[in-house]
């Protein structure tokens, strides 16, 4: 509860045990900057969010500045539904992890000039979507991996948002929806770093190849590349045709 002024937390935060409250939870806060410059080190065994930071937080600011590492169970582990927030890329831990749960979920927060960059995100087993960045603005950045497995719904979406993402090398597999959901971009400006930065990750060659009755058309990743790797440079190819028709509506 903060209309105002500043707070930095310099120490380390530890939260560890079977917590079904969460460990950290801020809400209406609707002014000021919190920084937790000090590393966050959450290891929580039950269901409660690692970080959480409510829909009531609107006006507030929230930086992590001196490392953050998340292991949670059967909870989300970084949530942020409102406020300004930015996680720093430091010389520590950046990193989720989640053997029952979510591992992010972006809902309506805006990301901050500082960014928000991880060094690896893992979900398994998550009773809903393992990744989820759902209107947002900013960066959003993955310097490792990303693996989700399990997932009863997509693996990762990625909707209603004009951020920049980059999830470094991407491993989905075993979930019971569609393995990478990407809709309703504000508009193809937005989308053409993203595109851009799939295909150079993953070093797409595009050529021109025939193979069975289909005439020549265009591949960007070998066939034998991983799964993962495949969905994600060929959703990127097609994302090509529906910008340069202008033709975003397609994905509303």
């Amino acid at each position: 509860n903060n209309t105002g002024g500043d707070v930095t937390f310099n120490g380390t935060i530890t939260g560890t045990g079977s917590n079904n409250a969460g460990a950290i939870n801020i809400d209406a806060t609707t002014g000021g900057t919190a920084t937790f410059a000090g590393l966050v080190d959450i290891d929580v065994t039950g269901a409660g969010t690692g970080v959480s930071i409510a829909n009531s937080n609107a006006g507030g600011t929230f930086d992590f500045t001196g490392g953050l590492d998340i292991d949670s169970v059967n909870g989300t582990g970084f949530e942020a539904l409102s406020g300004t927030i930015s996680v720093a890329a430091t010389g520590g831990d950046e990193s989720v992890t989640t053997t029952a749960g979510q591992a992010i979920n972006l809902n309506g927060a805006t990301i901050g000039a500082a960014g928000v960059s991880f060094d690896n995100l893992s979900s398994a087993n998550s009773a809903g979507r393992g990744v989820n960045l759902d209107t947002i603005a900013g960066t959003f950045t993955v310097t490792g991996t990303t693996s989700v497995t399990g997932s009863t719904t997509q693996g990762v979406r990625a909707v209603n948002s004009t951020a920049a993402v980059n999830l470094g090398t991407l491993n989905v597999s075993g979930t019971t929806g569609t393995a990478v959901l990407i809709e309703d971009l504000a508009d193809r400006d937005d989308a053409v770093p993203q595109v851009n930065n799939i295909l150079r990750r993953h070093q797409a060659l595009p050529q021109l190849v025939r193979h069975g009755d289909t005439d020549w058309h265009l591949h960007a990743i070998d066939d034998d590349a991983p799964l993962a790797d495949r969905i994600m440079v060929e959703t990127a190819m097609a994302m090509i045709d529906v910008i340069r028709a202008d033709d975003m509506s397609r994905l509303s």
